[in-house]
């Protein structure tokens, strides 16, 4: 599903399709608030998790 959407704006560890690592390990990656502005950029914020 493209990004940004009605139905979908952040791409997160719990979010369908997941930000998890297929193969395990690795930083959580969290991108949230996705918003297309009128120009056609895109704007996001962005975020991981760290141990």
């Amino acid at each position: 599903m493209p990004y940004p959407s009605a139905a979908n704006d952040s791409f997160t560890p719990y979010t369908i399709p997941s930000s998890k690592s297929q193969l395990g390990g690795g930083s959580t990656v969290y991108i949230t608030n996705i918003r297309r502005l009128p120009d056609g950029r895109v704007t996001f914020h962005i975020g991981y998790d760290y141990q």
